[in-house]
């Protein structure tokens, strides 16, 4: 693994533990016995370091993700609600992270942003479900749902239901 690597990933245990809000440029690279100095010959700040975690984070949820080729894409989006709402119950701070920290709030505001695998894998089965002319409202009610009721269920003023999540998606898709 190498120091980029490293700093990602005490940045992601660091997110966990306490929090991106009060995670400091110096708790981390104490953390890692790096100079600040050391730190910046790989992120040029801590923006682009909040950046880059997101992104991985990102690709590890993706990653973590098993679809059989006959999975509907339907079902694909149920899998990636549930699996986003149990990662909050496991994750909170991280998950808080990947999808309220503001270094990354112009991600959702790209179309295509082959960085953010969870957006592009979302992006790609609303394109599977949607005529041309909807996919951008559809992916905004969805991704705004699913981010809410994680939220939600975050705060725990609600628990997470399969049923739920499933007509609520079957509604947005127009009962598809």
């Amino acid at each position: 693994m190498n120091t980029e690597e490293k700093i990602i990933k005490e940045t992601i245990s660091l997110i966990d533990h306490q929090g991106y809000q009060s995670l400091s440029l110096r708790k981390l690279t104490n953390s890692l016995g790096l100079t600040t100095g050391a730190f910046y010959k790989h992120f040029s700040s801590k923006e682009v370091l909040f950046q880059r975690t997101a992104q991985q984070l990102s690709q590890d949820f993706v990653d973590s993700l098993t679809f059989n080729s006959k999975t509907s894409p339907e079902s694909q989006l149920l899998q990636i609600a549930d699996k986003l709402c149990t990662e909050f119950k496991n994750h909170p701070q991280r998950m808080d992270f990947l999808f309220f920290n503001p270094a990354i709030k112009h991600v959702y505001a790209e179309k295509d942003n082959h960085q953010f695998q969870l957006l592009n894998k979302v992006n790609e089965l609303i394109k599977k479900l949607s005529s041309t002319d909807n996919q951008d409202t559809l992916f905004i009610q969805i991704w705004s749902f699913i981010q809410g009721y994680v939220y939600l269920i975050n705060n725990s003023i609600t628990q997470y239901d399969d049923i739920l999540v499933k007509h609520t998606l079957h509604q947005l898709l127009g009962g598809k």
